[in-house]
């Protein structure tokens, strides 16, 4: 059951949700995933089925609407990224897919490699996702397409009592991830790619090396390098070079893919661990965004006016607020914040612990004040939002209030928010880690 009371003004929007385990309700969206690559561009349509039982949420089931085809990225003269010719591409899948915008519910269209590099690369991204659905967030950087790319393939859920060595080779990096348990335990990035100036027999030896599976030549890290861990049952690829792999492909695309497969696969057959296929090569980041992008609040929600939603680009900050004593310090909780508030726009995560009494619900918020500006943004880790982003705004502290729950996130991470999705009260929130024009490199 799920309780909605919008405000008289017609903004204010307050979800609660039954916390009987009895109480189901499935929610079908519709989600979409770009990615706009170094050397591809494709596009991915999912449907995904959600199911909502108490105050927990999980997807239940994944299926593919529609795979576009794939264009190889287009460029103009000056090297940046051409914006005609990729409104033009996604024209064409919403019309072959018979499909409007609309009728997207959430979503990522995600830059990598050398094209999140591109000076127009975040500007045109922007203006892209704007024009493709309801909320459509824009995602660079490495860590996330490290995620992406092993979900998508498939080697997260291959890893569920085993131990899973997954890497993705693409036209200018490489994403390595160790999934153990059916989790990812580990991540990095290495600059090895199909398109790079570079011998290939070279960089594979420096990818199975990053891999740590074969001692290897020193590599550019474009994230901390793998840290040691256990012995993997499979080593996976994907990529648009696993193509070459196993024999999905046999074009020449005038760059070294496909003699970097040939080489990675015997370093790798070489180190006693052949490489294994999954689910998906190329399409591994873009089906990983279409459908593993978005966590969803809704057991609890709390929005002071619903023209608030959609918000982009927030920092998240998670301050070290101690719940643990029966009565909470206002000004232990402004200290906290203090400690990590950024400039601009900021979404504060916490980890409520104890009662949500209304002396400590309060007494929590009265902290925030000090520091804090609207719209207040908090997303927390249990269901409590609803009654939190209420106290905020009714002590009459903040001009506006933004409160969600049952999210993971953590410092550094960046979150677009989108539109509460008709009367579910699920709010959909990307997880985007912008990285454009440029990425620290790890020696």
């Amino acid at each position: 059951m799920t309780d909605a009371v919008p405000a008289p003004e017609g903004g204010r929007v307050f979800f609660s949700r039954s916390r009987s385990a009895a109480s189901r309700e499935t929610i079908r969206l519709t989600s979409l995933g770009m990615d706009i690559g170094s050397t591809t561009t494709h596009l991915v349509i999912s449907r995904l089925a959600v199911e909502r039982r108490g105050s927990h949420s999980k997807v239940t089931s994944r299926s593919v609407l529609y795979r576009s085809p794939v264009m190889l990225t287009p460029h103009l003269p000056d090297g940046t990224l051409d914006g005609a010719a990729l409104r033009r591409f996604v024209e064409d899948v919403y019309a072959r897919a018979v499909l409007h915008q609309d009728a997207i519910d959430t979503g990522a269209l995600i830059v990598t490699g050398q094209a999140a590099e591109r000076v127009n690369a975040r500007a045109l991204a922007e203006a892209l996702s704007f024009e493709m659905g309801r909320f459509v967030a824009v995602a660079a950087g490495d860590a996330l397409e490290c995620r992406l790319a092993a979900y998508g393939a498939g080697a997260v859920a291959r890893s569920a009592g085993a131990v899973v060595l997954h890497v993705d080779i693409g036209g200018a990096t490489s994403k390595i991830a160790r999934c153990i348990d059916g989790r990812i335990a580990d991540i990095t990035a290495v600059d090895v790619g199909a398109r790079l100036p570079a011998d290939p027999a070279l960089m594979a030896a420096q990818l199975v090396g990053a891999m740590g599976l074969l001692a290897g030549p020193k590599v550019v890290h474009r994230l901390p390098a793998l840290p040691p861990g256990p012995v993997p049952d499979v080593v996976s690829v994907s990529g648009g070079v696993a193509e070459y792999m196993f024999g999905r492909e046999s074009r020449h695309f005038r760059d070294a893919g496909m003699e970097l497969a040939r080489s990675v696969r015997a370093r790798l057959e070489a180190a006693s661990h052949p490489p294994v296929r999954l689910d998906e090569g190329l399409r591994a980041t873009v089906l990983g965004a279409a459908q593993h992008s978005a966590q969803l609040s809704g057991a609890t929600v709390f929005v002071s006016d619903a023209a608030l939603l959609p918000l982009q680009g927030l920092a998240v900050v998670v301050p070290a607020f101690d719940f643990s004593a029966d009565e909470i310090d206002p000004a232990a909780i402004s200290k906290a914040l203090a400690a990590v508030w950024l400039p601009g726009g900021v979404a504060v995560f916490y980890r409520w612990r104890g009662p949500a009494s209304l002396a400590r619900l309060d007494a929590f918020c009265a902290g925030l004040a000090a520091v804090a500006t609207a719209p207040l943004v908090l997303v927390g880790d249990a269901d409590v939002a609803g009654l939190v982003g209420a106290q905020a705004w009714e002590s009459g502290r903040f001009s506006a209030v933004i409160s969600l729950d049952g999210l993971r996130l953590a410092p550094l991470d960046w979150v677009d928010i989108g539109e509460m999705l008709g009367t579910t009260g699920i709010v959909p929130v990307v997880v985007t880690s912008l990285i454009f024009g440029g990425v620290d490199r790890f020696t």
